[in-house]
C-alpha cells in the first residue's frame, strides 16, 4: 500500500483529477511527486507489489494495495483472494484510467438498452456496480521501414479484344515508422475482446509509476513479447502498401501493387523497439452454473463490449409478438395448397438444422480458442502459426460471432431454400403432372438426406463440445421429414394428413429453435477458467 506522507493512510488514484488522493486528510498528490522512491521508479526493472491468487480458478493479479478483494472478476467466484508480496516486472508505460466507474456503468447501460433479449440480471444495478478496474498488459511495437525498396506491381487491361498484363517494379527509398502497435499480452484476455475494445490513443501514455495502481489491479503478461512481432510487421506493411496504392506513383499510373509477391522484407520492415504497457479496462463477470460471461469497457474511451446471453423467455415472447403480424400479413397475401405448405415447412425445418450446426461449429472453435492467437501462442505455437498464416488474420480483420451473424447466415440460407423451393414447384407443375408421385418424392428424399447429413454433423459437434445431448429436435425432424415424404408419395385425398405432417415438422422446428437459443447461450459464455483468468478490485471509482 502507498501511504499518504501527511497522515499515513492509504492513497487511491482519482480518475477525474488524475491525482492520488487521501480520503482521510484530503491531500492531493501528483503520481510522481509525493515519494522520491517512486520518482526514481523508472530506473528499476521491478517494483514491490501484492500478488493475489483466486483459490478457485488459480488466476493471479497484482496491485500496490494490500486490501484483499472478496470477489474474482474472471471466474465470478465470491471468495477471498490470497495475497503475497513479490517483485513484479515494471511496465514501461501506462495509460491511466480516463473513464470513471459511473461513466463506465452508463456506457454499459446504454449498450444494454439495445440488448432487448438479455437476462434481467444483466441490467440489475447491484450487478452493474460490480465493475472493477483492471490494467491489462499489452506489448507495444515500434516498427520502421527505411532504405531502398523494390515493390512489384502489375497493370491489367483489354485492347482490341486482347487481354494484357504489364509487370512493373517500383524502386525508391522509404522512410516510414509506426509507433505503439499494441497487442494484448495476457492469454486469459480473449483477442476478440482486446480487438473489439481498440483503439487506444497511445499518445496519452505515461511513464509507469506504481502510484497509478492505487485502487486498481493489473493482470500479468504471460505471452512472450515475440508473439506479435509478425502481426506488427504485417500491419505496417499493409498500411504502407495501401498508402502507395492510394496516393503514390502506383495510383498515378493506375498500377496495382502485386500483394501476393509482397512481404515485410519487401519494405525493409523491422521491429525497432518493444514496450511493455498497461491498458485500462473496466471488467465485469456474469456467472451462471458452470459458465461465465464477461462485459468490458475501454477505460480510456468508454467503448463497451460484452458477451450477451439471451433469456429464452424474453426471446419466446418477442418472437410471438413478431409472429402475429407476420402471420396476418402472409394470410392476406399468400395462399397455398396443403401439400406445398408441408413442403415449405420441411424446408424451414432443414434451415433450422443448418443454423444449429453453424452455432455448434462456432462453439467448438471458441472452446478450443481457435481464433485467439495469444492463447494459441502460449499453448501451441504450431496452431498459432496456422492461424497467422490465414491472409484475413494477417490484415487483422476483426470478426466476432454474434446473434446478428446467425441471422445473416440464416437469411442467406433461407433465400437459397426458397430458390430451391421455387425450382421444385416449377418442376412439379411442368413435369410432375406426368408422374405425380415420383418427382415430389425425390424432392423429399433429397431433403431427408440433407437433414440426416446436417443432423449427424450436429451430433458430432455436440460430442466434442458438451456432455449434454440435445438431439430431440434433430430426431423429430428426421421422423417428420420421413413421414412427409411418405405422405407426399401416397398423395392422400384428405388434407388432414398434410396438416398433420406440417404440424409434426413444426414441432421439430420449435424444439430445434429452443436448442439453438440454449446453444447460443453456450456460445456467448465460457467454461469456468482454470489457472489462467484473473480477478479485480471493487474499490476503484
Amino acid at each position: 500500500m502507498i501511504e499518504c506522507p501527511n497522515c499515513g493512510s492509504g492513497l487511491r488514484f482519482d480518475i477525474s483529477s488524475q491525482q492520488n488522493i487521501c480520503d482521510s486528510c484530503g491531500s492531493h498528490f501528483e503520481p510522481f511527486s509525493f515519494d522520491p522512491d517512486f520518482r526514481d521508479a523508472t530506473e528499476s526493472d521491478s517494483f514491490s507489489s501484492t500478488v493475489f491468487m483466486c483459490p478457485q480458478c488459480g488466476g493471479e493479479i497484482y496491485s500496490t494495495d494490500d486490501t484483499i478483494a472478496g470477489f474474482c472478476s474472471f471466474c465470478g467466484a465470491s471468495t477471498i483472494l490470497t495475497g503475497r508480496m513479490e517483485q513484479t516486472r515494471r511496465p514501461d508505460y501506462l495509460i491511466p484510467f480516463q473513464i470513471t466507474k459511473e461513466a463506465c456503468k452508463e456506457s454499459y447501460a446504454q449498450m444494454m438498452r439495445r440488448a432487448i433479449f438479455a437476462p434481467k440480471e444483466l441490467r440489475d444495478r447491484k450487478y452493474i456496480d460490480g465493475f472493477r478496474g483492471i490494467y491489462m498488459p499489452y506489448w507495444s511495437y515500434d516498427v520502421t521501414q527505411k532504405g531502398k525498396i523494390e515493390v512489384p506491381g502489375r497493370k491489367e487491361y483489354t485492347s482490341h479484344g486482347y487481354d494484357y498484363t504489364e509487370y512493373y517494379r517500383l524502386t525508391g527509398n522509404i522512410d516510414a515508422g509506426y509507433e505503439g502497435l499494441s497487442y494484448d499480452a495476457s492469454s486469459s484476455f480473449d483477442d476478440n475482446f482486446s480487438e473489439a475494445l481498440a483503439p487506444y490513443d497511445m499518445t496519452q501514455k505515461k511513464d509507469f509509476t506504481p502510484a497509478y495502481l492505487c485502487g486498481f489491479y493489473a493482470d500479468t503478461a504471460d505471452v512472450d513479447e515475440s508473439a506479435y512481432e509478425d502481426h506488427a510487421k504485417w500491419f505496417a506493411l499493409e498500411s504502407s502498401v495501401r498508402e502507395l496504392r492510394d496516393t503514390g506513383i502506383f495510383h498515378r499510373e493506375n498500377v496495382e501493387a502485386d500483394e501476393e509477391k509482397i512481404n515485410p522484407n519487401t519494405l525493409n520492415t523491422e521491429i525497432e523497439q518493444v514496450h511493455y504497457s498497461l491498458i485500462p479496462v473496466w471488467f465485469l463477470s456474469y456467472r451462471k452454473k458452470d459458465r461465465v460471461a464477461y462485459a468490458t469497457v475501454n477505460g480510456q474511451t468508454g467503448r463497451a463490449v460484452s458477451d450477451l446471453p439471451i433469456s429464452p423467455v424474453r426471446f419466446l415472447i418477442g418472437s410471438l409478438i413478431l409472429a402475429v403480424p407476420i402471420f396476418l400479413l402472409l394470410n392476406l397475401i399468400a395462399t397455398t395448397v396443403p401439400s406445398r405448405a408441408m413442403m415449405y415447412t420441411g424446408l424451414f425445418s432443414l434451415l433450422t438444422l443448418m443454423v444449429y450446426w453453424g452455432e455448434l461449429k462456432a462453439i467448438e472453435r471458441r472452446n478450443l480458442h481457435a481464433d485467439d492467437y495469444g492463447y494459441l501462442f502460449l499453448h501451441s505455437k504450431k496452431d498459432a502459426k496456422k492461424l497467422f498464416d490465414k491472409r484475413d488474420y494477417r490484415i487483422r480483420i476483426n470478426k466476432r460471432f454474434s446473434f446478428s451473424d446467425s441471422l445473416e447466415w440464416g437469411m442467406l440460407l433461407l433465400y437459397g431454400l426458397f430458390m430451391l423451393a421455387g425450382v421444385y414447384f416449377v418442376v412439379e407443375e411442368w413435369i410432375g403432372n406426368m408422374n405425380g408421385r415420383i418427382v415430389p418424392t425425390i424432392g423429399w428424399a433429397v431433403m431427408l438426406i440433407a437433414a440426416i447429413v446436417t443432423g449427424s454433423l450436429c451430433k458430432d459437434e455436440f460430442d466434442h463440445i458438451a456432455g449434454k445431448k440435445r438431439k430431440l429436435g434433430i430426431s423429430i425432424t428426421y421422423f417428420a421429414i420421413l413421414i412427409g415424404a411418405g405422405i407426399r408419395f401416397a398423395k392422400p385425398v384428405y388434407d388432414i394428413y398434410y396438416y398433420l405432417g406440417s404440424l409434426l415438422l413444426l414441432v421439430g422446428i420449435f424444439v430445434t429453435i429452443a436448442d439453438i437459443i440454449l446453444v447460443y447461450n453456450v456460445l456467448v459464455t465460457r467454461p469456468l477458467p482454470q489457472f489462467e483468468h484473473k480477478g479485480g478490485d471493487d474499490d476503484a471509482d
